[in-house]
C-alpha cells in the first residue's frame, strides 16, 4: 500500500506565517511583512452646531448644570452652585428673553429650599441671589418674581421662626429686600 500525500494548496492563506531565523542574520521586525506592527493612528472630527454657539443655549445649559448642585450634600458646592448663577443672571440677559418663563420657575424652585439652610455661606449667596433677581427682575409693569412672591415669602417666614439667631437675621435681610419691590404684598401678608 502506497500512501499518498497530501499537498499543500496553494492559494490557501495562512493567518500568521513565522519568519524562518538563518543562523547570523537579525530580524528586522519592522521592515519584515510579518512583523509587530500596530497603527494607532486615528482621526477625529468634530460638528458644531448652530445652537451651541448662541448665547442664550449656553446659559441654559450653565443654569441645567448648576441647579443640580443646589442640593448637594456639601456646603461649600452648594454656596458655589448659587454664586454660579448669581453670576450668571447679573452678567448675561436671562432675565429679558423668553426663555426666563421656563427658566425662572427652575431656580426659583431651587432657591426656596436653599433658605433655611443651615451654612451661612449658602444663605448669604440665597440672599445676593434674590437681591440679583430682585434687580434684574423689574422688566415694567409687572416685576418676574410677583408669581413667587406667596411661595418665597412661605419659606422667608420659616426661616424667621428658626431657633438659630443666623437664619433670622438672613431671612431679616430678605425681608428688608423684599420690602423696596413689594411693600404692599409683605404689609398685607404680615398683616393677615
Amino acid at each position: 500500500m502506497v500512501r499518498e500525500r497530501k499537498r499543500k494548496k496553494p492559494d490557501a492563506r495562512q493567518d500568521f506565517k513565522r519568519v524562518k531565523a538563518k543562523v547570523g542574520r537579525r530580524i528586522d521586525k519592522t521592515k519584515s511583512k510579518y512583523g509587530n506592527k500596530t497603527d494607532t493612528s486615528f482621526k477625529a472630527k468634530s460638528l458644531n452646531l448652530k445652537d451651541q454657539l448662541s448665547e442664550s443655549s449656553n446659559v441654559k445649559v450653565k443654569i441645567a448644570k448648576l441647579l443640580p448642585l443646589t442640593a448637594h450634600h456639601s456646603s461649600s458646592t452648594r454656596a458655589s452652585a448659587l454664586k454660579g448663577l448669581t453670576d450668571i443672571i447679573s452678567n448675561s440677559d436671562t432675565l429679558e428673553n423668553a426663555s426666563s418663563r421656563t427658566v425662572l420657575p427652575l431656580i426659583i424652585d431651587r432657591v426656596r429650599l436653599s433658605i433655611g439652610d443651615d451654612d451661612k455661606s449658602v444663605r448669604s449667596n440665597v440672599v445676593e441671589l434674590i437681591c440679583v433677581l430682585l434687580e434684574e427682575g423689574n422688566l415694567g409693569e409687572q416685576h418676574i418674581l410677583t408669581p413667587f412672591m406667596d411661595i418665597l415669602l412661605l419659606h422667608i417666614v420659616s426661616a424667621l421662626n428658626d431657633i438659630k439667631l443666623n437664619k433670622r437675621l438672613h431671612a431679616l435681610e430678605l425681608i428688608d429686600a423684599l420690602l423696596e419691590y413689594f411693600p404692599s404684598k409683605i404689609y398685607h401678608e404680615y398683616e393677615s
